[in-house]
C-alpha cells in the first residue's frame, strides 16, 4: 500500500500529466514561433522567479555544463530575452537578467496554457471548483515558503 505522501505525489503526477497533455500544443506553438528551447524556457522561469544569476549559478540550476549554459545565454541575448550586466560586487562576473521581451514571452506561454486549462476548470461543478481553489491556496502558501 502506498504511503500518503506517495499517493499525493501520484495524484499530482496524474493531474500534471492531464493538464500538460491538454495544454502542450498551444505552449509548443508559442515556443516554436519564438525559437525557444525547453532549457531556455526553464532559464527564463528561473530568472523571472529568482532574479539575476551568474552563468555558473544558472548552469548549476539547469544541470548543464558551463559551456552549454553560456551558449544558451548567448542565444537568449541574441533573441533579446535576457540581458547580461556587470555584477556590482565583482565586475569580472556577469549577471543574467530577464528582459521585458523575456517576460512578455513567458506571459504568452502562460496564456497559451491557460487557454486550454480554463475550460477544464470551468467544467468542474462550482462546489468542487471552490474546494480546489481553497486547497490550492493552502498548498501554494506552504510551498512558497520553501526555497527554490
Amino acid at each position: 500500500m502506498a504511503q500518503p505522501a506517495e499517493q499525493s505525489r501520484d495524484r499530482l503526477r496524474d493531474l500534471f500529466s492531464f493538464l500538460m497533455q491538454r495544454s502542450a500544443g498551444g505552449m509548443m506553438k508559442v515556443m516554436a514561433e519564438a525559437g525557444l528551447s525547453m532549457p531556455q524556457m526553464v532559464a527564463l522561469h528561473l530568472l523571472r522567479n529568482c532574479g539575476p544569476y551568474t552563468i555558473s549559478a544558472l548552469a548549476g540550476k539547469l544541470s548543464l555544463s558551463l559551456a552549454a549554459t553560456s551558449h544558451l545565454v548567448d542565444r537568449m541575448v541574441q533573441q533579446r530575452l535576457v540581458e547580461r550586466n556587470e555584477d556590482a560586487q565583482d565586475r569580472r562576473q556577469k549577471q543574467v537578467v530577464i528582459s521585458a521581451a523575456g517576460l512578455a514571452l513567458l506571459e504568452q506561454l502562460v496564456e497559451a496554457r491557460l487557454a486550454k486549462i480554463g475550460p477544464i476548470t470551468a467544467a468542474l461543478p462550482p462546489e468542487l471548483r471552490a474546494q480546489l481553489d481553497q486547497l490550492l491556496d493552502q498548498v501554494l502558501e506552504v510551498l512558497r515558503q520553501e526555497p527554490l
